[in-house]
């Protein structure tokens, strides 16, 4: 059986969802962006965020910080095994 879980697209939404104590089950690929993949009883958290709930500021700061590591550190990871020989310092902007 499949677990359902809760797919965010946005960086701000899911900064707040981890800030509310929900960790992060990993990144999904979809196109050329990612989803921030948590359990689906996340989704509650993603509505308070879109009903402007009030959260302290630091610790969402640190949230945007570690989503935005692992966005890179799986970029990171993609262009190691796209490159194969290790030359993996590439403009990031395309």
């Amino acid at each position: 059986m499949e677990t359902q879980t809760h797919l965010e697209p946005d960086l701000h939404c899911a900064a707040f969802v981890l800030t509310r104590g929900f960790p992060l089950l990993g990144l999904q690929r979809s196109g050329k962006r990612y989803l921030f993949e948590f359990a689906s009883d996340a989704q509650a958290a993603a509505h308070e965020y879109a009903a402007n709930a009030l959260i302290p500021a630091r610790d969402y700061a640190d949230a945007i910080a570690r989503l935005k590591s692992s966005l890179y550190s799986e970029k990171f990871k993609e262009d190691r095994n796209e490159n194969g020989n290790g030359n993996v310092y590439r403009n990031y902007r395309r």
